[in-house]
């Protein structure tokens, strides 16, 4: 009876991991597509003021 709970407490402990990891990895997920798309919205507008163009002049 104690190794089942041990086996239990084991698949639990794994499945806990495993969810956090998949929180983890949508997170990541999403800021990394909410980074490209700003870099390629930011290359068809038309001239405003960007501070990174006159820093760079």
């Amino acid at each position: 009876m104690s190794q089942m709970i041990n086996w239990v407490c084991l698949i639990s402990v794994v499945l806990l991991v495993l969810d956090v990891m998949i929180y983890f990895c949508n997170d990541a997920i999403k800021i990394y597509n909410k980074s490209t798309r700003v870099k390629t919205r930011c290359a068809g507008k038309t001239r405003t003021y960007v501070y990174e163009d006159k820093i760079a002049k």
